[in-house]
């Protein structure tokens, strides 16, 4: 749960936390409500636990609680070194959280939001893709366009 953080403080961590995680090939999801954060991270064992080490120790979180630990071959978020979330309206309502919802997650159903967080992003990305690729296409059929253009014009020029 955490503290009082500024939306500048919250900024500068998330910053940092993209950079760090870069360097030691941490990939995961922050995310963060006033009531809440929840946050998956995932890579090599080692630098994971002592990522979850620092922030155990860092005064400004408390009431921390792992919900899993587990060795896989494929990551969820791949190229994501610390997406950041803000409240989705399919997650929990203020109350729920205040009536313990997440204090009595299961793994499989912590794992489960991050999966849809995950394909979201994967879905937005690829959408993204697909919008640039449409948006080349465009522009080389335009320069062609203008190309042949310019080259009928140049022959009815003679």
């Amino acid at each position: 749960r955490p503290t009082n953080f500024s939306n500048a403080t919250l900024k500068n961590i998330l910053r940092s936390s993209k950079e760090n995680n870069f360097e030691l090939k941490i990939t995961g999801c922050l995310i963060c409500r006033g009531d809440f954060f929840f946050q998956f991270l995932e890579g090599p064992k080692e630098a994971v636990d002592e990522l979850y080490n620092k922030i155990l120790d860092d005064k400004r979180h408390f009431d921390i609680k792992k919900l899993r630990q587990k060795n896989v071959n494929a990551r969820v978020f791949e190229f994501l070194y610390m997406e950041y979330e803000f409240d989705k309206n399919w997650m929990w309502s203020h109350d729920q959280v205040k009536n313990g919802t997440i204090h009595n997650l299961k793994s499989d159903e912590a794992m489960a939001i991050f999966e849809k967080l995950a394909s979201e992003e994967e879905a937005r990305q690829s959408e993204a893709r697909k919008s640039k690729e449409e948006h080349e296409k465009r522009e080389q059929m335009l320069a062609k366009r203008m190309a042949e253009t310019k080259k009928s014009s140049a022959s009815a020029d003679y």
